[in-house]
C-alpha cells in the first residue's frame, strides 16, 4: 500500500476502532452509543453518532440476502444508499447483482427529527424502510408489501448492531402471506486480508451473486473465507484466536445432534492441513431458547427445517446462506438449513439398497439415517466455509479403485464431499465393501482446498505476495488431477461437469456396475414398499430410480463430442480442453445404442407395474429415452465435434457419429421380419423430427458466426444430416416392403411422410 491509499488506509482504521470502542461499551442503548433504536408509538426512531455518515454498514435481512450501505446527511434529511463496495483488491463490487449498470441506488431520504438532546447524535423515524421499501435482496425475492399489514414486533440491540423484528405481509401469486422478518444493521469490523479470488479453486468470489466469470478467468476479487488468526504464529498448527462457532438449532431431535456435530467436524483435519487446531466449535443450545436466538449478526447456526409433517411440503432440499464482506470475502454469518430427510432416505435407497441391507425397508434404521444426515451436514459445512457447488475432482480417479476397500478407506469413492456424486452405487455384492464406505464425505480434494483457502502466509504484506505461496499449491493440479475444479456448465462439457454418478476416469465400465445394481434395485422395490397405507412410497421410488439411470446413462453420453478440462492462467502451458479420445467417444455411444435405446424387460415391464398406472401416458422411460435422444442430437455436442476434426485430428468423427446412430435407432429394418416395437417408434421419430427440425430451422449465417445460431446445428453438421436423409428413406422404403405389422407399417409410413415433407394421409 502506497502514499495517499496507506494514509486513507489508516484514518479508516482509526474511524473504525473508535466505532468499535464505542459500541462495545457496557452502556449500550444508552444515548452515549453510535448505533441504536426504539419503538415509539409503533414507529422506528434511529439514533445514531455524526461519525457513522458514509462508514460502511451491512443492512441484512435475515434468511434471505443483504447489502452494504451507507448514510450521509445533506442538509436537514439523513439519506441511505446502497452503491459500489471499494474491494480491499482494487475493484468496486456493484451493488445489485441483477443489474451491474446501476451504480448507486436509494433505498430511502428521512427527515432528521428535531429535539434530540444530545447534538452528537442524529435521530431519525426508520419506519418506512422496514415496512414499506421494497428492497432486491436475491434473485428470486419479487414481492408486493402490504403496508398495512406490516408493523414492527421489537427492536434489540448486540455488539455494534441493531436488530428489527417485524411481522411482514406480501402478496405472492394473488394472495397474502404473513411471516416474520428480522432485518439488521451491522457495523462491519475492520477489513481482513483478502485471499485473491483464483478460478481453479473452489471458492466463491465475494458474494454468491458475483460478476466474477469463473470458468474462464481469474478477474480481480477475493475469495470467501472466515477471518482466521492463529494464537502462536510461530507453531505449525495452532488454535486460532476466535474459532469458526456453529449453534445447533434446539429443535434438532436429540438423537440426530451427534451426527450433525460429526458432519461438521469431518472438517477438522481440512484445517490442520491449514495449519490450525480446533478450527471449529460446535455448541449446543438450550431448550427453550428463543426461536429467533439466530437471527442476529455474529451467529452462525444450523437449523433444522423439516416440514414433511405439513401436507404438500415433503420435498425441499438442504442449503447453506452467508453473509459476508464484500471488501473482503470474509465471511461474517453462516447458517445451515438441513431438511426432507425422507429424500435422503430415497436418494440413499436408489443408489445402495442392494449393498446395504438397513435400506430395504422403510424407515431406515436411526445409525444409517444419522449417517445421511451427517453427509449432508459436511456438505453444507463446506458451504459455510467458502466453498461452492461445482465438479471437485471428477472423472480423475482410476476405475480399477472404485472397489477397493483401502482405496476406499483412505481416499473415499470420491475426492469431495462437495460434488453431487453421492453415495457409492457402483460398488458390487460380492465385493463386501464396508456400509460405512459407501457414503459420501470429506475428501483429499477437501483437505487441498482448505489449505490452500486458509494457510496463514504471514511473510506476505499483502494478498499479491502471497500469489507464489499460493501458485506452488494450485500446480500440485498439474501431476494430480482430482485436485482439479471446474464450475458447473450447463449442458456439461463432458464426465468431468456431470452429476449424481460415480467419479472416475471410465464412465462405460461404472455404467455397466450401475446397470447391474439398478436391476436389483427394482427388483427390491416391491417387497420394500409392502406395509404403506397407499403405493405413493413405491411410485416416488420408481421415478427416482428412472430418473437416476437417466443421469448415469447422460455420463456415457457426455463423452461424445466431450472433453476433459483443466483451468489454467496464462503462464501455464498446454490446452484447457482436451477431447476424449475418438476410439472411446465411439465406445461410448455404442453403449448407449445397446443400453439406453433398447429396453430390457427389468427395466420396461418392471414386476410392479400394474401397481403403477393404467396407460401410456405416464411413460418414464420412455420420456427418458427421448430426453436422451434430444440430449445426443443438441448443436452444441456436434459443433464440439465438428471442431474436434479440425483442430485436433478427429477426421470423419461426425460422419462414424451420424452413421452409427441411423443405423443402431433403425437396426430394425434390416431384419428378414419388419417390426419395431413401441419404444423404438418413438424414438424413431424423434430422430426423424430432430432431422427435419434441424434441416428447416432458418439461420442467419453470418450472425451465427458470433455465436446467434447457437442453439441450431452449424453448416457443416446440416450437410451430413441432409446427406443421410435419402439412405434413411431408403431403408424406411425397404422395412416397409418386408413388414406384415400393422402398427410398424404405419409407423414407417409416418416416418417416409415426415422425410418427404408430405402431409400424412388421412
Amino acid at each position: 500500500m502506497r502514499g495517499i491509499d496507506m494514509v486513507r488506509h489508516m484514518n479508516r482504521r482509526f474511524l473504525f476502532s473508535c466505532i468499535v470502542w464505542l459500541a462495545a461499551c457496557p452502556l449500550w442503548g444508552q444515548a452515549t452509543f453510535v448505533l441504536k433504536g426504539h419503538l415509539k408509538d409503533d414507529r422506528l426512531i434511529l439514533e445514531m453518532d455524526k461519525q457513522l455518515m458514509d462508514v460502511p454498514m451491512l443492512l441484512v435481512r435475515h434468511e434471505i440476502g443483504f447489502h452494504q450501505v451507507t448514510w450521509s446527511k445533506e442538509g436537514r434529511h439523513l439519506l441511505l444508499y446502497m452503491g459500489l463496495v471499494p474491494s480491499e483488491v482494487g475493484i468496486q463490487v456493484p451493488p445489485l447483482f441483477t443489474n451491474q449498470r446501476i451504480e448507486r441506488q436509494l433505498l430511502g431520504r428521512f427527515p432528521i427529527l428535531e429535539g434530540n438532546p444530545d447534538e452528537s447524535t442524529i435521530s431519525i423515524d426508520a419506519t418506512d424502510l422496514f415496512v414499506k421499501t421494497y428492497i432486491r435482496w436475491n434473485i428470486q425475492s419479487q414481492e408486493t408489501i402490504k403496508g398495512n399489514l406490516t408493523f414492527i414486533k421489537a427492536v434489540e440491540h448486540r455488539e455494534a448492531e441493531v436488530i428489527v423484528r417485524t411481522v411482514r405481509t406480501m402478496e405472492r401469486q394473488g394472495d397474502n402471506s404473513t411471516e416474520n422478518a428480522d432485518f439488521s444493521l451491522y457495523l462491519l469490523p475492520d477489513p481482513m486480508r483478502p485471499r485473491l479470488f483464483d478460478h481453479r479453486m473452489g471458492y466463491e468470489s465475494e458474494g454468491t451473486f458475483s460478476s466474477i466469470n469463473w470458468a474462464t478467468k481469474s478477474e480481480k476479487g477475493s475469495s470467501t473465507r472466515w477471518r482466521l488468526v492463529k494464537k502462536d504464529m510461530k507453531s505449525v498448527i495452532s488454535p486460532p484466536i476466535k474459532p469458526i462457532v456453529l449453534y445447533l438449532d434446539p429443535k434438532i431431535p436429540d438423537k440426530w445432534k451427534p451426527y450433525v456435530r460429526s458432519g461438521i467436524e469431518e472438517w477438522l483435519p481440512a484445517f490442520k492441513e491449514a495449519g490450525f487446531s480446533n478450527a471449529i466449535e460446535v455448541r449446543e443450545l438450550e431448550k427453550g431458547t428463543k426461536e429467533d436466538f439466530g437471527q442476529q449478526m455474529g451467529i452462525s447456526m444450523v437449523h433444522w427445517v423439516d416440514k414433511s409433517h405439513i401436507r404438500g411440503k415433503e420435498g425441499g432440499g438442504s442449503n447453506c446462506q452467508k453473509v459476508t464482506d464484500f471488501r473482503t470475502g470474509e465471511i461474517l454469518k453462516a447458517d445451515i438449513y438441513l431438511t426432507n430427510p425422507m429424500g435422503l432416505a430415497q436418494d440413499y435407497f436408489v443408489r445402495c439398497a442392494p449393498l446395504d441391507k438397513r435400506a430395504q425397508r422403510f424407515p431406515f434404521p436411526d445409525d444409517l439415517m444419522g449417517r445421511l444426515i451427517q453427509s449432508v451436514t459436511a456438505h453444507e459445512t463446506g458451504h459455510a466455509l467458502g466453498l461452492r457447488d461445482g465438479n471437485y475432482g471428477e472423472y480423475a480417479y482410476p476405475f480399477v479403485r472404485m472397489r477397493d476397500t483401502q482405496w476406499l478407506q483412505r481416499m473415499s469413492h470420491v475426492p469431495s464431499i462437495m460434488s453431487y456424486s453421492r453415495h457409492h452405487h457402483i460398488a458390487q455384492p460380492e465385493d463386501g465393501i464396508s456400509t460405512d464406505l459407501l457414503l459420501q464425505r470429506v475428501g483429499p480434494m477437501d483437505l487441498y482446498q482448505i489449505k490452500w483457502g486458509y494457510t496463514p502466509i504471514p511473510d506476505a504484506k499483502d494478498p499479491w505476495e502471497e500469489l507464489p505461496y499460493l501458485e506452488r499449491l494450485i500446480r500440485v493440479q498439474d501431476s494430480v488431477p482430482w485436485f482439479r475444479f471446474t464450475v458447473k456448465i450447463n449442458p456439461p462439457l463432458g464426465p468431468g461437469g456431470t452429476e449424481e454418478v460415480a467419479d472416475n476416469n471410465d464412465p462405460i465400465q461404472s455404467m455397466a456396475l450401475g446397470l447391474k445394481n439398478l436391476e436389483r434395485v427394482m427388483d427390491i422395490i416391491p417387497e420394500t414398499t409392502q406395509g404403506p397405507r397407499d403405493d405413493g412410497l413405491l411410485e416416488q421410488l420408481h421415478e427416482k430410480t428412472l430418473e437416476f439411470w437417466y443421469k448415469q446413462m447422460y455420463h456415457v453420453l457426455s463423452m461424445v463430442g466431450g472433453y476433459s478440462m483443466q483451468y489454467k492462467d496464462g503462464n501455464q502451458n498446454g490446452p484447457l480442453f482436451v477431447p476424449i479420445a475418438m476410439e472411446e467417444q465411439l465406445q461410448a455411444l455404442d453403449f448407449l445404442l445397446e443400453n439406453g435405446f433398447k429396453a430390457p424387460k427389468w427395466i420396461s415391464k418392471p414386476s410392479y407395474e400394474e401397481r403403477l398406472h393404467n396407460s401410456e401416458d405416464k411413460n418414464l422411460l420412455l420420456g427418458n429415452q427421448l430426453r436422451l435422444l434430444k440430449d445426443l442430437m443438441e448443436p452444441a455436442r456436434w459443433k464440439r465435434m465438428e471442431f474436434m476434426e479440425e483442430g485436433h485430428g478427429f477426421e470423419g468423427l461426425t460422419e462414424l457419429m451420424m452413421s452409427k446412430i441411423q443405423e443402431g435407432l433403425f437396426e430394425e429394418l434390416e431384419q428378414q421380419e419388419v417390426i419395431v416395437e413401441k419404444h423404438r417408434q418413438a424414438l424413431q421419430m424423434g430422430y426423424v423430427m430432430e432431422m427435419e427440425t434441424a434441416l428447416q430451422t432458418k439461420r442467419d449465417l453470418v450472425r451465427g458466426l458470433s455465436g446467434y445460431n447457437r442453439y441450431q446445428q452449424g453448416q457443416y453438421v446440416l450437410g451430413g444430416i441432409r446427406s443421410k436423409k435419402p439412405l434413411l428413406l431408403k431403408k424406411i422404403l425397404k422395412g416397409l416392403d418386408h413388414s406384415q405389422h400393422p402398427s410398424t407399417q404405419g409407423h414407417l409410413m409416418m416416418c417416409r411422410d415426415y422425410l418427404c415433407n408430405a402431409p400424412i394421409e388421412e
